[in-house]
């Protein structure tokens, strides 16, 4: 029988809901405690406070959840995530894809993830504020047509992520009039048709803007900076207004546009670390305000490890498929089991080096691989990386009839803004092995 095997890792971004045994049904007159299942509407009368698994469970379609101000609040803090330990729960959860459900009115905070939806469609979350969630604050993942309105999303990894699996997007998601502050990114969007508009993006480092390239600063040297400006789906915003290109520390600056490029032009009276603030309005009247830091370039070197699991929070419970990429050399021969689809291996090292915020510019592989006939066979990366063979960037192997040597490179330009986001940059090899 063929199988098909593949490899690389994640930190994750869809994580695996966990009910309580003692979980009840609740909604109208009954009063949910936490990981109840909703099975109709309710307003809340009290703060679930504590959670140590979900907090509310969807169990119905055409449900409205309104917390009525009051807070969901669980016991995860990032401190978790880069101890290592895995995070899974969710402060409302809807993962059995019922349509149809309002979520308003909420503070969510303390879960992997605040607010989860899958193959749930026609929905609304709305005035909610959703904070200091380990992973994502919204995770939406094969579901359309749920307009995300008027909440206040701040201090998670990923403010919100929006993953279409496939799925076509004909039907909008409308994110509009949302407030996003000090979220490591505020939004990862693979759809090609989310509408943002009125959205305040503040005191972010990774949205919209996609800085062309790192720089080293020396005094007395002119440096010039691109800067593209495009929605969270990488489509290009070319109607926009500059309200204001600073330096930290400051210089004269000067700065044109061509297009969705901004052309920032100043000279370092000092050698160390620059950044640059950049204050910018679209004709969607979404306000955005990016910092962006320039500095050295230098080369990490990792090791597959095929027979080592990561240790900070990826899924390495997940099966043989899921293994680290470390510093230290194997010692000896580690191999993949037979796993079928794709491998994933995870970054489990961080350099001491790396205090901030630094961009992967390119990574070069040489490994060993043997795939037959598939038009499938791939190695790719995914930054924020999701159990699944998906990739944000890749490239085609070619099909072996024995086990073949490969150097593969493949340009990335992912900016990575805190340490442990280090953890979620998954690669993965797919295809199909010969039987």
């Amino acid at each position: 029988m063929e199988k098909r095997r593949v490899f690389f890792i994640l930190l994750i971004s869809f994580l695996v809901s966990v009910y309580s045994v003692n979980a009840a049904n609740c909604g109208g007159a009954t009063s949910c405690n936490c990981a109840d299942t909703l099975t109709s509407s309710w307003t809340m009368s009290n703060s679930l406070t504590g959670c140590t698994a979900d907090g509310v469970n969807i169990g119905a379609h055409n449900l409205v959840l309104d917390c009525n101000g009051f807070n969901i609040v669980g016991d995860s803090t990032l401190a978790d995530f880069g101890a290592g330990i895995v995070i899974d729960d969710f402060g409302i959860d809807n993962a059995l894809g019922y349509d149809n459900i309002t979520i308003r009115n909420c503070n969510i905070t303390g879960f992997g993830m605040g607010i989860h939806l899958k193959n749930a469609d026609n929905g609304t979350i709305h005035n909610n504020s959703i904070s200091y969630n380990v992973h994502n604050g919204i995770n939406s993942v094969f579901s359309v047509n749920n307009p995300i309105t008027n909440n206040t999303i701040n201090s998670n990894i990923v403010g919100i992520f929006l993953h279409a699996g496939g799925r076509s997007p004909a039907v909008l998601n409308n994110i509009a009039d949302n407030i996003f502050s000090n979220n490591v990114n505020s939004i990862f969007d693979n759809y090609i048709s989310n509408n943002y508009t009125n959205n305040q993006f503040l005191s972010e480092v990774n949205i919209m803007f996609n800085p062309e390239d790192n720089r080293t600063l020396f005094p007395n040297q002119e440096t010039i900076f691109d800067v593209y400006i495009m929605y969270p789906n990488e489509t290009a915003i070319n109607t926009y207004t500059v309200n204001s290109v600073e330096t930290d520390p400051n210089e004269t600056v000067s700065y044109s546009t061509s297009g969705n490029k901004i052309t920032i032009n100043f000279t370092a009276s000092r050698q160390g670390l620059y950044s640059i603030v950049l204050n910018v309005t679209d004709n969607k009247n979404n306000i955005i305000k990016q910092r962006f830091y320039l500095g050295n370039q230098s080369t990490l070197n990792y090791y597959f490890r095929p027979g080592q699991y990561p240790s900070h929070g990826q899924p390495s419970t997940y099966g043989e498929d899921s293994k680290a990429i470390k510093f230290e050399a194997p010692t000896s021969g580690e191999n993949f089991c037979t796993c079928a689809i794709w491998v994933q291996l995870a970054i489990d090292n961080i350099s001491e080096s790396i205090t901030g915020i630094s961009r992967i510019v390119n990574v070069n592989m040489s490994f060993w691989y043997n795939l037959t006939t598939d038009d499938r066979n791939y190695v790719g990366f995914q930054k924020h990386a999701t159990w699944s063979e998906l990739a944000d960037y890749g490239k085609s192997i070619s099909n072996t009839t024995q086990y073949e040597w490969t150097n593969e490179r493949i340009n990335l330009g992912y900016w990575i803004y805190n340490r442990t986001e280090w953890y979620w940059l998954s690669f993965k090899l797919g295809g199909m092995i010969h039987s």
